[in-house]
């Protein structure tokens, strides 16, 4: 049930029973104690079961890629309206008038954009409602011509026209066209030039410097007075070398993604990486942070309390192109989480996140194989030749010190109290501190994952999908071989289709019509699992070989061939040791990624790892996934 749940004392929610609940009181950080409206009985349940009891109501299962920009801003510009009364979370109607009165809107209006976002707590609930001939331009085609005409070399130009300079435009070319041609009116130009790109627009009429001003967020930044108020992430390669698994000899260095609670100093969640710092990356991180904690401590067999969980009010980010995608930008309006981007060369912005990931690596530095912090330091050192640790007991390492230590240890900036403490207090309050007594759930786990995904626009033909010559084949696709864009019918249709960059094995194909997800397996479902990364290393080695143009079946042929080339070199070969460490781990099927769905009782094999040109340090695996 895709929303988010705003779990309050009062707040009326749902179970997996479908029956309403009143929530009591928090027994605890994840817990809290509900009675039932139809029964009066009271029992406790934790957060990860709470469901909305309205859920969101226009998007359905909408992909936010397939939302036009301008629908979205609409809903932003809403959005950014009601806020100061959602904040508020009640409202009086003297305070209903004051926020209509400067938005130019009427009361009722305000009434009804807070009706339709309480549904789930989703941006695009306050969409507007799509008209059946939306897009359908109505004027004669010779009217729309000249207005096009009129934008592009009389209004987009440094003068700075007015729309009435414009519309007076418009009717002395309509009167001077052969035949004649009857104007539109003024709230038609009004209408068109409003369709037009706002930064593009200020950059031609006003210039680039203004028009940068309009990426500055807006509003203003709240203060971190609650749990989960602002969450800073960042990224750094981790002080230690590690080994293989196998043969435990050296690897290199892994990559930490954390996400920390500005308010209690918490990490909300974190991610530990072979491959360098990404979009995956950052949307694993988020979600971890977002998401109920139990699976991930069942996978290492600890039993800390790690309450966090919920959706942060703000994410806090450096200016690193990692951050800046159209896929993480999109699932941060749509949840309702105002990305902010910290100033250029001003690491004081993120000090939070800087002062911790400091503590981190000083206690990772005590660790054998430690690459220290600087090459003075190291020394004499053989950080390679003392290196013991293999990724996977590194994380068990690290989950012990964040959960057991970190968080119970006393802070100097929280009056020597723990993080841990610090976040009940937050949530639950003390006698002293009121509590904040709110958090708001992620109640579709695996819609937030498939958001975070990357994306990929494609058509369908008759052998299926293509997507960097591998083929992709279901049932599913059958309806959609040789469609034509409904808005140009010379132009076939594009689909968008997610894919976890770790494990191409499938795509997730968006239908418009279902307006949901289908798993499409590979055509062939006995070539082997592969990430992306290690397909970029086979098309080099390909390319290498003279193999320019290559198909489906040479791209796996070569995969073999590789192998035997990893097998002879696995042992005296650090590369391929950290290839094979980077594979296994990627083969994980943590956060963002879909719950993995059998087609027609096929399973794919999981391949041996492979042996690229490159090292994973070498490959940047997102610079090819914003493709839109």
């Amino acid at each position: 049930m895709t929303g988010i749940a705003r779990v309050s004392v009062g707040a009326v929610v749902k179970l997996d029973d479908n029956k309403d609940y009143v929530v009591f009181r928090y027994a605890d950080p994840v817990n809290v104690v509900v009675q039932a409206i139809d029964s009066q009985q009271t029992r406790t349940v934790s957060l990860e079961n709470i469901r909305c009891h309205s859920p969101a109501m226009r998007r359905t299962d909408m992909d936010l890629e397939a939302i036009p920009t301008d629908r979205l801003e609409e809903a932003r510009s809403r959005h950014l309206i009601i806020k100061p009364l959602l904040d508020a979370g009640a409202w009086t109607t003297a305070e209903v008038e004051q926020i209509a009165s400067s938005a130019g809107t009427s009361r009722a209006t305000i009434y009804r954009w807070l009706n339709q976002y309480k549904n789930g707590a989703v941006l695009t609930n306050l969409m507007r409602k799509q008209r059946a001939d939306a897009g359908v331009q109505r004027l004669d085609k010779a009217v729309e011509e000249v207005i096009s005409e009129v934008i592009a070399d009389y209004w987009l130009t440094p003068e700075k026209r007015t729309p009435a300079a414009a519309y007076r435009e418009v009717k002395r070319r309509c009167w001077n066209a052969d035949p004649r041609l009857p104007p539109p009116s003024l709230t038609t130009l009004i209408s068109r030039l409003e369709q037009v790109d706002s930064k593009s627009a200020t950059k031609k009429r006003s210039g680039q410097a203004v028009a940068d001003k309009l990426e500055l967020i807006k509003g203003t930044i709240p203060f971190a007075d609650r749990p989960y108020a602002v969450i800073q992430i960042d990224h750094t390669p981790v002080d230690v070398h590690l080994v293989d698994e196998v043969h435990r000899v050296w690897i290199g260095r892994p990559w930490l993604t954390v996400a920390i609670d500005v308010h209690s100093r918490m990490v909300a969640g974190y991610y530990v990486s072979f491959d360098p710092p990404g979009t995956l990356a950052t949307g694993i991180c988020l979600a971890n942070a977002m998401l109920s904690k139990k699976s991930m401590l069942a996978k290492h067999g600890l039993s800390y309390e790690y309450p966090c969980m919920g959706k942060p009010q703000m994410v806090h980010v450096d200016n690193a192109k990692e951050f800046h995608g159209k896929t993480l930008e999109r699932a941060c309006q749509e949840y309702g989480i105002d990305l902010m981007f910290r100033k250029i060369k001003t690491p004081r912005y993120g000090a939070h996140i800087e002062r911790y990931l400091g503590s981190l690596m000083g206690w990772i530095q005590t660790l054998r194989g430690t690459s220290f912090s600087n090459v003075e330091e190291k020394g004499e050192y053989d950080a390679q030749g003392r290196a013991v640790m293999t990724l996977k007991e590194f994380e068990l390492w690290l989950a012990n010190l964040i959960l057991g230590f970190y968080h119970n240890e006393s802070h100097s900036s929280l009056d020597q109290r723990p993080p841990l403490a610090e976040y009940k207090r937050g949530i639950l309050g003390d006698g002293v501190t009121v509590a904040a007594g709110v958090i708001e759930v992620i109640t579709d786990e695996e819609r937030l994952r498939m958001d975070f995904l990357p994306l990929v626009e494609v058509t369908v033909q008759p052998y299926g999908i293509k997507i960097d010559n591998i083929n992709y084949q279901s049932d599913v696709l059958r309806r959609w071989v040789g469609s034509v864009d409904p808005k140009s019918k010379r132009q076939r249709r594009k689909f968008i289709c997610r894919r976890d960059p770790r494990d191409i094995s499938c795509i997730y194909f968006y239908d418009p019509d279902a307006q949901t997800y289908f798993r499409i397996p590979y055509r062939d479902k006995s070539h082997a699992l592969i990430s992306l990364w290690e397909l970029r290393a086979i098309r080099r080695y390909l390319r290498d070989q003279g193999r320019e143009q290559v198909n489906e079946a040479e791209i796996f042929n070569a995969l073999n061939e590789m192998r035997r080339i990893e097998e002879a070199a696995v042992k005296t070969t650090s590369k391929t040791r950290r290839t094979r460490s980077a594979t296994q781990q990627m083969r994980r099927r943590d956060s963002p990624q879909p719950a993995s769905i059998e087609n027609e009782g096929n399973t794919v094999p999981t391949p041996a790892a492979i042996q690229p040109e490159s090292s994973p340090a070498d490959v940047q695996p997102y610079e090819e996934v914003e493709w839109l």
